[in-house]
């Protein structure tokens, strides 16, 4: 298997040693950034989430009209938005960046960082919202039409029927997964094979 290198597309120069000079999102420092990854070589750069950070999936899209190669995973929570209108925004990514766009399954591991934004659903119960998430994401992605889902939990209700996301999309778009371990059963060993 050949080795991969995957690099953090930052929005600003803060660090842990470096405070904040400005807003949180630098756009000069975050195009010269990901352009040092892929003038590299490096592979792929992670667009993290966090309730108090710019829109990653929005970065992504800032970020693919300034790169030709590199990859760019973008980290998601279920809980942010329903499945079917990330379906879209995801397959309008892939579609702007030439197909390297690909998806980071967050399930959440701060219950302080889920609850800033609303999310107070019990962190066992995320697994398998996660599960659903992708599932319904699958869907959208290789539905030929609309298609109904009934959710088992009592979470974001997806209502009625749902028109199939952009056709330029392919289930394969999820290829990360964080916080699906064996509680929640959705991981790499299963849940994400059943995807591909």
């Amino acid at each position: 298997m050949p080795v991969e290198f995957l690099g953090i597309a930052g929005t600003n120069p803060a660090s842990e040693v470096t405070p904040r000079t400005g807003g949180p999102l630098d756009l000069d420092y975050t195009s010269k950034l990901a352009r040092a990854h892929e003038d590299n070589g490096w592979d792929r750069i992670l667009f993290a989430y966090h309730s108090g950070s710019p829109d990653p999936a929005q970065v992504a899209a800032y970020v693919a009209g300034r790169t030709e190669r590199i990859n760019l995973v973008v980290a998601h929570r279920p809980n942010v938005a329903y499945p079917t209108l990330t379906a879209k925004t995801f397959a309008t990514l892939d579609h702007i960046s030439g197909g390297r766009f690909e998806v980071h399954v967050i399930t959440g591991g701060s219950t302080a960082d889920q609850t800033a934004e609303g999310d107070f659903l019990a962190k066992d119960d995320r697994y398998g919202r996660t599960r659903e998430f992708i599932q319904i994401l699958k869907q959208a992605w290789t539905s030929d039409g609309r298609f109904d889902f009934d959710e088992k939990l009592p979470v974001r209700a997806v209502p009625g029927r749902h028109q199939a996301a952009a056709a330029t999309a392919t289930a394969d778009l999820v290829r990360w997964l964080v916080g699906c371990g064996v509680r929640g059963g959705c991981g790499r060993g299963g849940h994400l094979r059943a995807l591909g």
